[in-house]
């Protein structure tokens, strides 16, 4: 069973009204890389926070920024993200910040459910990413 999240509401994103959802990579990045310039952000605005989650064009992983990334006056920004890059990620790539999919599949066999007040259910599974 693979599971595709999008819409995924359970993570915490505190990304900024600036933030416009797709940006482009500037600067190329070979597998293991985790530091990357972006373009097209606009100039001088925050638009990644730190512990937002993000996605590269070119493959499936998705990524966490480890710090907040702010444009300079031609719309150039740092992004450093964990992980490391699984592959490589060539100049002009996209990296989507809103709406990012999560792939996942079962991570284990045990599910729990739970119905509460009102009808509202509750259910818990454990999940890991696959790319």
């Amino acid at each position: 069973l693979v599971i595709t999240l999008s819409n995924f509401y359970g993570w915490p994103s505190f990304l900024t009204a600036s933030a416009t959802g797709t940006y482009n990579f500037y600067t190329a990045g070979s597998t293991g890389t985790s530091t990357l310039v972006l373009s097209n952000l606009g100039a001088n605005r925050m638009v990644i926070k730190g512990g937002d989650v993000l996605k590269f064009g070119n493959h499936t992983k998705v990524y966490v920024a480890t710090a907040d990334v702010t444009s300079d006056g031609a719309g150039f920004g740092t992004l450093t993200f964990s992980g490391g890059a699984v592959t490589n990620i060539p100049v002009g790539t996209t990296a989507t910040v809103t709406a990012v999919p999560f792939t996942v599949i079962l991570d284990g066999e045990d599910q729990g459910y739970d119905m509460g007040y009102g009808g509202i259910s509750l259910m818990s599974l454990d999940l890991r990413e696959v790319w």
